[in-house]
């Protein structure tokens, strides 16, 4: 028998259906009588229905009655939070809209400084692309960017960084040696792990074939002192418990995250050939570094994220921090302050500093933001666009974009790896396809200094790229990847002078030389072609 709430003692039916409660004014007044326990039925009037207590049945026409308008009560209050929480998520939406709106403008300052910095034609095209290219994600601004190009002072600013960590610390690399840098660098995270701070280290295991986790004492000593040390996709798993990864998935990303608050970013990865001999090393390669403070590390911690649930196989990670592993599903905010935009006036947004956006590359979960941005940015250049990346074989989307951008005037150059290139097999394969870009006017230099290492774009004078990106197939395809796009003018002006340095040190390629390069050369250029290709698509 369905007993009903005391409260509700009347209900009043006029018409053809129930209109709603009618609370007795007499019970509302008194507490309720101990009859009211009983059962409740409808008395059928000729215009007006009463539930009175007393009788054996209750009407099944009420029932529904009652039942349905609670329901509706509930699903209008259900209903206007879900109205109230989109309405929300669009303003938000629109508000960061018009922040990425402001601060791609603000990016030649004032009408005057548009006009010295750059043609009509390039600002028109860039005002467009800047907003497509921020609306990819990771994008922030007021961030202070330092460009190391020198390998001392790329682990001189690490170090310093990882001494001075208060909360949490995460190096993520593809090549970890147990040499002299990196004792140097594992005696630090030590340091930080005596002072408190939360320390996690992630190597990829075919980049670092060298380090065997629980047999070497230095990396044993590090994960018993309360380490977290990730070895990315190992190569000597069991087939049957390689779930998720192809043995080819390699984690190629280089990041350094301090406290949520500095990040660094770039090709070196912790190893005596990234370092010169003033700090013990030997100097080997040729690479850059970048580090940010800001907004943008926070972006980097999302990064992070996904590195270690990659690693994890896509089960639920262990966080280290609230902050350095932002939970599932939380977004990391715009940092732009709003000064004077809703008044319609873009000079008076007060973002200081550069817009940098984080960019990332796992193609197992279709994230191709890396990707995406580069081509965008080839295509819709306007005057030159530059270059640097030591494995220079770029899949069919990038190619035709280089092309295509140099024959409509684009003054395209590129710098790759020379004779001391550390893939030979690599190099016999760039050359196969140098004679399809100089026809298109694609002007093509080799590293003769030193070995090639940096992976840099720069376009316009406007956008600068760094990262860990190089153009082949498998960063394109296979590799976690990272990197660092700018869209700011000094910024890139910077990586556009050290790139102007680096073809002072290169050799030039012309038409005349691939002509003389001998039959077994041509040969060999095809089979490192077609294998790499292929490799590729696996």
């Amino acid at each position: 028998m369905l007993r009903l709430p005391p409260r509700l003692c009347s209900l009043s039916y006029v018409g053809r259906g129930w209109t709603g409660f009618k609370p007795s004014s007499a019970l509302s007044r008194a507490p309720p009588p101990s009859h009211l326990s009983a059962p409740f039925s409808y008395v059928r009037g000729t215009g007006v229905g009463e539930l009175h207590p007393g009788n054996d049945a209750v009407d099944a026409v009420t029932v529904a009655a009652v039942a349905e308008k609670a329901s509706n009560r509930l699903g209008r209050s259900v209903g206007s939070k879900i109205r109230k929480l989109s309405r929300s998520r669009v303003r938000q939406a629109k508000k960061a809209k018009m922040l990425l709106e402001a601060s791609v403008l603000r990016l030649f300052g004032c009408a005057k400084t548009r006009r010295e910095a750059a043609c009509s034609r390039t600002w028109a095209r860039w005002a467009r692309l800047g907003k497509t290219l921020l609306n990819i994600g990771g994008g922030s601004v007021g961030n202070k960017v330092q460009i190391l190009s020198c390998g001392n002072i790329a682990f001189e600013k690490m170090w310093e960084a990882i001494d001075k960590a208060k909360h949490t610390v995460h190096m993520e690399t593809y090549i970890l040696k147990l040499d002299n840098i990196g004792r140097k660098t594992i005696d630090r995270l030590h340091e930080a792990l005596r002072r408190g701070v939360k320390v996690s280290l992630m190597y990829d295991s075919a980049g670092s074939t060298a380090v065997p986790l629980f047999v070497d004492p230095i990396l044993s000593s590090l994960r018993e002192a309360g380490a977290r040390i990730i070895e990315f996709n190992p190569l000597l798993m069991p087939p049957w418990r390689r779930r998720a990864h192809h043995i080819l998935d390699r984690n190629h990303r280089k990041i350094l995250l301090v406290d949520d608050s500095i990040a660094f970013c770039g090709g070196m990865n912790i190893a005596d050939e990234y370092c010169g001999p003033e700090l013990g090393g030997t100097g080997t390669f040729h690479d850059t570094h970048v580090r940010v403070e800001g907004p943008a590390a926070q972006h980097f911690a999302t990064v992070v994220r996904d590195s270690i649930r990659e690693a994890s196989y896509g089960r639920k990670v262990k966080e280290l921090g609230s902050s350095v592993y932002p939970g599932k599903g939380q977004q990391v905010p715009l940092q732009i302050k709003l000064d004077g935009l809703a008044a319609g006036t873009h000079e008076s947004v007060s973002a200081e500093g550069v817009c940098v956006q984080v960019l990332s590359s796992n193609s197992r979960r279709n994230i191709r933001q890396l990707q995406k941005s580069i081509r965008l940015c080839i295509q819709y250049s306007n005057n030159r666009c530059y270059i640097t990346s030591p494995y220079f074989l770029p899949p069919y989307r990038l190619l035709r974009a280089m092309t295509k951008a140099s024959r409509r005037g684009v003054d395209v150059r590129i710098i790759t790896s020379g004779a001391m290139s550390d893939v030979q097999a690599m190099k016999f394969a760039s050359r196969y396809i140098y004679s399809k870009l100089l026809n298109s006017g694609v002007r093509i230099y080799e590293y003769q200094a030193a070995t090639l290492h940096t992976k840099s774009v720069s376009v316009d004078s406007v956008y600068s790229f760094l990262g860990s990106f190089n153009f082949d197939g498998w960063s394109y395809h296979r590799n976690l990847e990272v990197g660092v796009g700018m869209l700011d003018t000094e910024v890139s002006r910077k990586v556009e002078e050290q790139f102007n340095e680096n073809i002072l040190r290169s050799k030039e390629i012309t038409k005349d030389e691939i002509r003389n390069f001998s039959v077994p050369e041509r040969v060999m250029q095809f089979l490192c072609y077609i294998g790499y290709r292929v490799a590729a698509q696996l």
